[in-house]
């Protein structure tokens, strides 16, 4: 699994995206893959991606929680379905897997509430891919947004074994400090998980709150 070699049929490697944030462009300028662009209304448009999908020089497939450029989200349910399919498909034939990418950087509240608990619905890649997958899976979400982290501290995470592929790769921008990586884990252990989910509950209280107050 993971971002692999250009296919057998030639040409740089593609990734599939629908209107992404500025340093995807950038990293496509970067790193020499070819970005398509495959969005309706400024979200990524499904149909499209279940034909294009299909093309084997296409290693990856980069969705947005809360996107910079529009603030709404990819359907990330359709998403994972038709690369779930699509890399079953190429299991069988010996191709490279497709990767998804799930840009998660300003959606930590998001992700907090649409937890696909009561009703609601789930914007986590992850719990909605479940332990049976076979897609690989990364999950970026910018730390020091959300979690009391040092300004430039982003987080990575992905399914078993996809992150090794980044292993020994280049590496753009300066790196943190180990400074500032003991303060962002220390946050993250001495808040937890429920700690920082009481947080972000307890900040939208407080904005229903003065919604309520200013309408009132």
């Amino acid at each position: 699994g993971g971002v692999a070699p250009p296919a057998a049929a030639g040409g740089r490697v593609r990734v599939l995206t629908g209107n992404p944030h500025l340093a995807v462009e950038r990293a496509e300028r970067r790193f020499g893959f070819e970005l398509v662009r495959l969005y309706d209304c400024g979200t990524l448009d499904t149909r499209r991606l279940a034909v294009e999908i299909r093309d084997p020089r296409v290693v990856a497939v980069y969705s947005q929680t809360l996107s910079y450029t529009d603030g709404i989200s990819d359907d990330l349910e359709a998403i994972l379905a038709i690369v779930e399919a699509e890399n079953e498909r190429r299991s069988g034939v010996g191709l490279p897997l497709v990767t998804l990418v799930n840009d998660s950087c300003l959606a930590f509240c998001v992700l907090v509430h649409n937890d696909g608990r009561g009703g609601r619905g789930c914007l986590r890649l992850l719990d909605l891919a479940g332990a049976r997958c076979t897609t690989p899976l990364i999950v970026t979400l910018d730390a020091h947004k959300h979690l009391g982290v040092d300004k430039g501290v982003s987080s990575c995470v992905g399914s078993p074994g996809t992150l090794s592929h980044l292993a020994g790769s280049v590496r753009v921008g300066a790196q943190p400090t180990k400074g500032m990586l003991v303060r962002a884990l220390a946050d993250l252990l001495l808040v937890g998980v429920d700690g920082y989910t009481r947080i972000y509950r307890e900040l939208a209280e407080q904005m229903r709150r003065g919604e309520a107050a200013g309408e009132a």
